[in-house]
This record gives structure tokens, sequence and C-alpha cells, in this order.
């Protein structure tokens, strides 16, 4: 007895086994027919989107686009130039209705999706919508969403915005419908991924993303005259969220025309709506006044950093071109000097640059020998002209004794004394009196100048 119900425990226990096993065979069977279902659907999808991709030319066209291809695989060049000149071959077949041509392209195109980035292909839509090539564009946004390219999922609601700006661009009423029903999604993607994340990521991640869809709704269906709906989504529209300004003006101005075209449903809101339109129209022109003022002080700010910035930058090239031009490194000084001038440009630098140009005209032993000066003085006119000129209280002589004054620059400089005149330092001097370099550098040990008055008394007087 025992026997046999051990051995009708073993059967049952087969049986059970052997219906299990076909249950799961089934259930895998009838999955994995599901998921080749859903490929066949995603490729079907995805050829039928790049039938409408075409490209105008000629066979030579053609011709010349293959002699690119194969230069690309022999130079072993980019995969995105490569993919871009396989798809303009595949879309210009298909415009000529070669399928077969057209396919072998299309086909190609896939496999080399396959191996390219997101980034890569983000680019490759991107570019596309700029270039309003929107069916590409669709093609490629499509592609991104269809085979999970994105790796942050917080980037998909702006995917199906992109698209929706495709579908909007090939501005057909049936894309319309489609880039609305993609906007729809991106705020329900929004919405549940905000779901998901912490309050210091939601702030981020959100940042007007909502207004941004719902705005594009409603100025969709306002181009489809569908006015009821347009205001809808108009209203979704935050109003502590200035979005964009033009935007916000946008659609306070579309709500007061909207009323006052005497639409029954909102014949009550009209004045409500006008009013609210005026006060936000003068708004948003207060702000963008405001703006625009700002962005014009940021400018001259900008612009008063980068001149100070560059007369420093003037000054230390320019005494490195002095102590070039001390050293007869002429044509090194030159191109110093030169330098300083582009970046702050300074008549002391210009005396200097006409000095040099001078001394390169001229640059034989009659001017230059063994490294001694150009001209040749006495001993005692060496000494003389050696010695201290103090400018608080020297004399007619003394003035005499340098470097380019004659008479008439030595009786102005008296006659601006006696009124008050003083010079603390030899750059103002040298500037006033329109002294070359070489001669600023000859006279700069010389000249003592008083000390600089330590508080500013009084004004600045004006010669």
């Amino acid at each position: 007895m025992r026997v046999f119900q051990a051995i009708f425990t073993l059967l049952f226990m087969g049986i059970l086994i052997m219906f299990n096993n076909i249950y799961e065979y089934f259930k895998s069977s009838k999955s994995k027919q599901k998921e080749n279902n859903k490929n066949v659907e995603i490729e079907n999808e995805i050829n039928n989107i790049l039938q409408k991709c075409k490209q105008d030319g000629s066979l030579d066209d053609i011709e010349k686009l293959k002699n690119l291809v194969e230069q690309n695989i022999k130079t072993n060049g980019s995969d995105i130039e490569f993919l871009e000149l396989n798809f303009a071959i595949a879309k210009l077949y298909n415009i000529r209705v070669e399928t077969e041509k057209s396919n072998e392209y299309f086909n190609k195109i896939k496999n080399i999706l396959s191996r390219l980035s997101y980034q890569d292909i983000y680019f490759l839509a991107k570019k596309s919508i700029d270039e309003k090539n929107f069916h590409d564009a669709v093609f490629y946004y499509t592609y991104i969403l269809l085979y999970n390219k994105v790796k942050d999922n917080k980037e998909i609601p702006d995917i199906y915005y992109n698209r929706a700006i495709a579908y909007q661009g090939l501005n057909q009423v049936s894309y319309k419908d489609k880039a609305i029903e993609d906007l729809k999604i991106a705020i329900t993607k929004t919405k549940d991924i905000s779901d998901s994340l912490s309050y210091m990521e939601v702030e981020t991640f959100l940042e007007g993303k909502v207004d941004k869809y719902n705005f594009k709704i409603g100025e969709i269906y306002q181009n489809l005259k569908e006015y009821d709906k347009a205001i809808n989504y108009y209203n979704q529209v935050s109003k502590k969220n200035s979005f964009k300004c033009n935007s916000c003006g946008k659609i306070y101005k579309f709500k007061m025309n909207y009323c006052s075209c005497g639409n029954k449903s909102f014949s009550t809101l009209r004045n409500e709506y006008a009013i609210e339109a005026r006060e936000k129209i003068q708004e948003c022109s207060k702000l963008k006044q405001e703006r625009e003022k700002l962005l014009k002080k940021q400018k001259e700010e900008e612009i008063k950093r980068k001149k100070e910035f560059d007369i420093k930058r003037a000054e230390s090239i320019y005494n490195r071109a002095l102590k070039e031009y001390k050293e007869h490194q002429y044509e090194k000084a030159k191109k110093s000097v030169e330098n300083a001038i582009n970046l702050a440009d300074n008549q002391i630098y210009r005396n200097l640059l006409k000095d040099i140009d001078y001394k390169i005209l001229h640059n034989d032993d009659s001017i230059i020998k063994n490294n001694e000066p150009e001209y040749t003085i006495s001993n005692d006119s060496k000494q003389y002209s050696a010695r201290k000129v103090k400018l608080e209280t020297c004399n007619k002589n003394d003035l005499l004794t340098i470097d380019g004054f004659d008479e008439e620059k030595t009786e102005r400089f008296i006659k601006e004394r006696n009124n008050g005149k003083i010079y603390y330092d030899i750059e103002s001097f040298v500037a006033d009196y329109a002294l070359m370099p070489h001669q600023m550098i000859d006279i700069q040990d010389r000249l003592e100048f008083p000390p600089k008055p330590k508080n500013k008394i009084g004004r600045k007087i004006d010669w």
C-alpha cells in the first residue's frame, strides 16, 4: 500500500512539473512574441518616418556624396559625418522614388545610429531643427525615445518638447496635433519625474518647464483658431513666472483680443481680461526697460574693466619697449610699442614709435657707434648737463640743459610755475612738453620733483 502511494505521489508530481513547464514555455513564447511584435512596431514607426525624409538633388550629387563616404572611410573620419553623408544619399534616392536604393541606405543609417551615443544623436536632432530639416529632427528624436537612448530620465520631457517643435515646424494640422500630444506627454512626464525627486532637485528640475509646455500648447491652439483651448492652456501658465516677458505679453494680448471679439463664453470676463492684459503688458514693458538698462550698465562696466586692464597691460608693454630701446633693440622695441598702442593709444607711446622709426631709418655708424650716444659733447658740457634740475627753483639756464627744451618751452614753464602749476612726476611733464621717449630716458634721473601731497586740497587747476 505504501509503495502504491509513493508511486502515485511521484506520478502526480511529475504531471505537475510537466504542466508547469508547458505553462512556462507558452508564457515565455508569448512574452517573446510580444517583444517581437513591439520591435516590429518600432521598426515600422522608424521606417514610416524615414520615408518622409527627402532631399532635392541630382545623380551627380549622389556620386559626389558616395566619393565623400569613401574618403571618410579611408581617413577614418567621424561617425557623425559618415551618418550624415549616407543619410543625404538615402534622402536623394527617396525623393527620386528609387525605393530599393533608398531603403538600402536607410538601413545603413539605422546601423550607424545604433553605435552612436545619445549626445551625438541629440546633436544631430538639434542641428536638423536649426537647419529646418524637421522630418529629420522628428526621426532623430523618435529614435532616441523608442530605443531608450536617454541616460537621464530628467531629460525625457524636453525630448518630447523638442520633437513637438519639429512637428510644429512641418506646419500641417495633423503634425500640430502630434505636437500637442507630445507636449501633453511632456507635462505628464515632468510631473511623474518630479514626484520621485527631493525638494531641492524638484526646484532645479522644474524651472518653468510646465509653464513652457502649457504656453506652447496654447500657442498651437491659437494658430489652429481653437481659442477656447488656447485660453485654457494660457491660463495655466503661472502668473508669478514672467516666462521670458515676451511670451507673457503675448498671452495677455491674446486674452484681450480674444475677449474683444465677442465670444459669448468669455463675454463676462472681457473687462477683467482687458484690465489684466493692459496691466501685464505695462508690467512686461517696464521689466523689459529695466532689463535693457541693466544689460547696458553691465556692458558699460565690462568695457570699463577691459579698458583699465588694457591700459595696465599697455603700460607694462611700454616699459618693456623702453628697455629694448635703451638696449638698441629697435625692431623689438617697435613691435612692443605697437602692441601697447593697439591696447591703449597714447601720445607718449606714439612719440616713442616715431623715435624708433627714426633710429631704424638712420641706424648706421654716424648715429650709433660702439653703443655710444648719437651726439658728441665736451666733458665740461657733459658735467653741466648731468647736474640735477630742481623744478621748484630752477632758472632759465637750468631748464635749457634739459634735452628737448628750447627758449619757448622754457618761458612757458616758468610762466606756468609762477601761476601755481606744479609737476609731481615725469610722465605728466614729458606729456605736457611733448618730449620724445629717448629724451625722457636722458632726463629722468636729472629732474627732481616735489613730493606729492598726501591729501588733495582744493580743485585741480585747468591749463
